[in-house]
């Protein structure tokens, strides 16, 4: 019988190792390794060596490339399949570039980085693209203020070519300066213009209140309406005209009876008529045959002389008894006389003589006829001097121009009414009212 020899002894071997060499009954003389693997990708690994030689290996192939500016193609994954998507690479799109330009450029990515490549370019600063290349700007004209695409009918214009910086005309503007002749502007147009109203003589923006006005649209030439005017043409009853409006009208007529209002026009109304606004109040009046009337005010004189420091005697002024005194009705002769002797001093005669400053010598001091005149209507005078708010006649002494003697007046006393005689300078004030013959 057979045996294997003992070299034949191994059943089994500790991994990585194997049997190997030749068998004998199903025994194997040693161990050994199993056969070797080569690393023949990028990506190959040994994963287990036996002697320091590779049994085994395993690959992972390399990942994608991702964000590919150009797109992607397909490249080897490193386990020998070409099946990994790979960036294709970034290059300059153009490598030429025309005179007075300059290079445009992009970000690129292609998997090893970002690149900055020439994708295009422009012209530099004062020229403009024409014709594929670069041409210098021409001078812009934008023609600031020419709006108009044409020039409207009937106006005069200005016009304006357009230019631009690549030197490329534009439109003709224009602008509207005027208008022609018998045309005036409306908006933007030119039109025909209109007649004339100024409305002569028409002055009042608006009628007076009591008045009855004719009106009156104005117009000027470019058609606007200069607004309504008006002309004042009456009154209502109980007005008048004054000016431009309606006063109310008050009573104007002859002077008839003692009490009346003397006006500046010699006119008079009565103590119980309304008063014409438009005229001045000068007078009462106390004698209507002789046309007298007395001021409105009066003065007092305290030891006034004729004529101080020329007591002189003055002719044609004596009355011997009060009967020829209160019949002296000639005042404004009196006063004259008086006056022609006295002028320069103040006197009660220069004081009426120059009562009105507008009308000197209209006034006069009264003579005692004409004084006697004033108290015997006493009542009447001040009701009226009251209404026109004169200064009441007092019951007092009043001076008359009438004299006795070169040092005594005649005067008359406004209590009583009598005649009486007094010293000149005289040694109690005395009255004197102005009167004049209208």
């Amino acid at each position: 019988e057979c045996k294997c020899l003992s070299q034949f002894n191994k059943t089994s071997c500790t991994a990585p190792y194997i049997l190997g060499g030749t068998s004998c009954d199903g025994k194997y003389e040693k161990c050994v390794c199993p056969a070797t693997v080569s690393l023949t990708y990028a990506n190959d690994k040994c994963t287990q060596y036996c002697d320091g030689k590779c049994i085994k290996k395993s690959c992972t192939p390399t990942a994608n490339q991702s964000n590919c500016t150009n797109g992607t193609q397909n490249c080897d994954n490193g386990c020998g399949q070409n099946t990994r998507k790979c960036c294709v690479a970034c290059t300059h799109k153009i490598t030429t570039k025309p005179a007075n330009s300059s290079y445009t450029y992009s970000s690129c990515n292609d998997g090893s980085g970002s690149h900055q490549i020439q994708t295009g370019w422009k012209c530099n600063p004062g020229y403009h693209e024409k014709n594929g290349g670069c041409e210098k700007d021409c001078i812009a004209n934008t023609c600031s203020g020419y709006t108009l695409a044409g020039c409207p009918t009937n106006a005069i214009c200005s016009s304006c070519s357009k230019q631009t910086t690549t030197c490329g005309g534009g439109a003709t503007m224009y602008k509207k300066t005027g208008c022609k002749s018998g045309y005036h502007g409306s908006g933007g147009n030119c039109v025909k213009d209109c007649i004339v109203n100024t409305c002569s003589g028409y002055t009042l923006s608006s009628c007076p209140s009591n008045g009855s006005c004719s009106s009156c649209s104005k117009q000027t030439t470019t058609c606007t309406g200069g607004g309504t005017v008006y002309k004042l043409n009456s009154c209502a009853s109980g007005y008048k005209i004054s000016g431009n409006s309606c006063i109310k009208s008050g009573v104007s007529r002859a002077c008839q009876y003692v009490g009346d209002i003397l006006y500046d026009d010699k006119t008079c109304a009565g103590v119980n008529d309304t008063l014409d606004p438009s005229k001045i109040v000068i007078g009462v009046v106390f004698d209507v045959n002789r046309r007298l009337a007395l001021a409105l005010h009066e003065n007092t004189v305290s030891r006034m002389s004729w004529a101080p420091a020329i007591e002189k005697k003055i002719s044609n002024l004596y009355f011997s008894n009060f009967f020829e005194a209160e019949n002296d009705f000639n005042g404004k002769k009196n006063t004259d006389i008086i006056l022609s002797q006295t002028n320069a001093f103040d006197t009660p005669a220069k004081y009426c003589h120059n009562y009105d400053p507008y009308n000197r010598g209209t006034w006069y001091l009264p003579a005692a006829g004409e004084l006697k005149l004033i108290y015997n209507n006493l009542s009447t005078l001040n009701k009226s001097l009251s209404k026109v708010h004169g200064e009441l006649l007092s019951n007092g002494d009043y001076l008359s121009s009438s004299m006795y003697t070169n040092y005594v007046a005649w005067t008359i006393n406004f209590r009583n009414g009598l005649v009486i005689k007094y010293s000149t300078p005289m040694n109690d004030p005395k009255s004197y009212r102005p009167v004049l013959t209208f």
